[in-house]
């Protein structure tokens, strides 16, 4: 009776889910991440980074716009929504060559409009090849050694 019950729960719970689009769901997800990020505490490597993301939008001449948050924790960069490009302040203990590198990076997925070209491709019902096996997020990158 048990089993029952839940499969009613369940099957109540999946109607509510069936009409919201999956690309509402996908927004959703990274604007709950987005919010949960906690602003990074280190005014200095912030700037720091702040100063190569900028000489790089610039230098690029980008017409994408892109703008920058930089938090305390998770992935050392990322890039959510198509636009904002997430850093982690630890990059800021990089050399200014390898930090330039990992936030063109992301740029380049903002520029490339990777995230539209993700939500068509799930509009249709595709799911990128590379997605497939989970073993590549674009615009999402740990550290090396990073869990």
């Amino acid at each position: 009776m048990r089993w029952l019950k839940l499969t009613i729960l369940g099957l109540a719970m999946a109607g509510n889910a069936r009409g919201e689009d999956i690309i509402d769901v996908l927004r959703r997800s990274q604007q709950m991440r987005l919010d949960a990020m906690v602003p990074a505490t280190d005014a200095t490597r912030a700037q720091a980074i702040r100063h190569s993301f900028e000489t790089l939008h610039h230098a690029l001449d980008a017409d994408a716009k892109a703008e920058l948050k930089v938090v305390s924790s998770g992935p050392l960069a990322e890039t959510l929504h198509g636009h904002i490009v997430v850093a982690n302040e630890a990059l800021a203990d990089l050399p200014e060559g390898e930090r330039l590198f990992i936030l063109a990076h992301e740029l380049g997925h903002v520029a490339a409009g990777h995230a539209g070209r993700h939500e068509a491709e799930a509009r249709r019902g595709h799911r990128p090849a590379h997605d497939a096996a989970g073993t590549h997020q674009p615009g999402r990158h740990q550290r090396p050694g990073a869990a």
